[in-house]
């Protein structure tokens, strides 16, 4: 969250789960970014200012699960 943003956005973790990596890919499919999330705690925080408008998705990986979020960029 915020989504939209402008400029910056949290990852926030309740579930507890370990949450290894996420990867941050445009509509094409190109991954833009990787970023660790190994001792992220309960949130980490993105800056996408720098990012084109779009639609991005957010792909999440645990030990155990993948997760894709959508993220609009005003």
């Amino acid at each position: 969250f915020p989504n939209p943003t402008t400029s910056n956005f949290v990852i926030r973790n309740d579930s507890g789960q370990v949450l290894l990596s996420a990867d941050i890919i445009d509509i094409n499919g190109r991954v833009v970014k990787t970023v660790s999330l190994n001792n992220m705690g309960k949130e980490k925080e993105f800056s996408v200012f720098s990012y084109s408008p779009g639609f991005y998705f957010v792909r999440i990986r645990s030990d155990n699960h993948t997760i894709v979020k959508r993220l609009v960029k005003m």
